[in-house]
């Protein structure tokens, strides 16, 4: 490895590669935001003594992405970018993925941050002390449930302002077509021009890749596949309330926002009601995810669209995107679309956080569970 990015336990990676055949080269690569202007100014961003708007947040617009290659020297033909889920703040978990990823499929895998997560947060949103005392404050103060350090920052800023899940998802949308375009124009360093480009996606990245293969942007997409593991219901069915995820005040406000302020704030003249008459197809497709009857038709019509080139590995016991609710959006029509989802049940304790648990459980099992996940990637991808 060539790098040490921030954010990342790369000692406990380095023991991970111990004893394996070959390691990847990891690149670090730039990346400057063109879309940050879509996100809440001064007059949006709630009280008065935050620091910054969410648009002047300097991380967030511009920050590092990571491939994992075989070949730098050569500019890859095969890539497959990896999304992550909700409130993460590091790649850690995510890192023998990638190698698994890797080393399996032979292409290059790119880890690219969603808005606010990962290396494009503040510092101070992964501080444990400032951290542990405001969510103390939202238990003392406003009985908040599930609190903890790890949520307290995304549980404060969707609580008071849900609309940031919109423009920060958008943002994200965006400046994957913005990596997209330098790799079809030929000037990244390190992808080819025409390179086949597929997804592994995981939790709320799974909704990501699912409006970016419904929308296809530019034909980027056409042939694409993506697997999906732990995401891929509509936003409804997903109980994000969790002590890594957003506690019971923030899931609350952001469910009720989505499921209902939402449709209502779109019938007035508002910055976002503009948004989504300027993008009215990528519009539509969101709105289709939210709810299991909204936009049904439009929303059975991309996933059979999409069959043979959709993989899904779901976890029976994962509540914060359950099995059932996967099935219910992703196979409206049968036919194609029931080979679309495998739903595995892992011998030990697993949950959609974490399902595969470093500690407290039998080692040779928890690999066990590992590989079954990643084989199936592996065969599909």
């Amino acid at each position: 490895m060539r790098i040490t990015p921030a954010h990342a336990n790369y000692a406990k990676f380095q023991d991970f590669l111990q004893g394996r055949k070959k390691s990847p080269e990891i690149i670090s690569l730039p990346f400057q935001s063109q879309s940050y202007d879509l996100l809440p100014g001064r007059d949006e961003c709630g009280p008065a003594g935050e620091d910054l708007a969410d648009l002047e947040i300097r991380e967030n617009r511009s920050f590092e992405y990571l491939l994992f290659t075989g070949n730098p020297g050569e500019k890859s033909k095969e890539i497959l970018f990896l999304f992550h889920g909700l409130n993460e703040r590091a790649w850690d978990k995510y890192l023998p993925w990638a190698y698994s990823l890797w080393e399996r499929t032979g292409k290059t895998v790119v880890l690219f941050p969603l808005a606010f997560h990962i290396n494009r947060a503040p510092a101070s949103w992964s501080s444990a002390r400032t951290m542990t005392q405001i969510s103390r404050e939202r238990t003392r103060n406003q009985g908040a449930l599930d609190s903890s350090f790890f949520n307290a920052a995304l549980s404060s800023r969707l609580q008071e302002n849900p609309r940031r899940f919109i423009w920060s998802g958008f943002e994200s949308y965006f400046d994957v077509i913005q990596i997209m375009r330098t790799i079809r124009s030929g000037r990244h360093p390190y992808i080819h021009g025409n390179a086949e480009v597929d997804f592994f996606s995981y939790s709320i990245g799974a909704f990501l890749t699912e409006l970016l293969l419904m929308q296809n942007p530019d034909n980027f997409f056409s042939e694409s596949k993506a697997f999906l593991f732990c995401g891929g219901s509509t936003l409804q069915a997903m109980n994000p309330v969790s002590r890594y995820i957003l506690d019971s005040n923030a899931g609350g406000a952001l469910m009720t926002y989505m499921l209902g302020d939402l449709q209502k704030e779109l019938t007035l003249n508002t910055r976002l009601t503009r948004f989504f008459r300027r993008t009215w197809e990528l519009g539509m497709y969101y709105m289709s995810m939210i709810g299991f009857d909204s936009l049904k038709e439009l929303r059975d019509n991309a996933f059979n669209a999409l069959a043979g080139r959709l993989k899904i590995c779901a976890l029976k016991k994962d509540r914060v995107i359950p099995a059932d609710a996967i099935k219910k959006t992703a196979e409206p029509a049968g036919g194609e679309n029931s080979r679309m989802i495998d739903i595995l049940d892992f011998p030990f304790a697993y949950s959609h956080e974490n399902p595969f648990p470093p500690e407290g459980e039998n080692p040779e099992t928890v690999q066990q569970g590992f590989e079954q996940v990643f084989a199936l990637a592996e065969d599909f991808l």
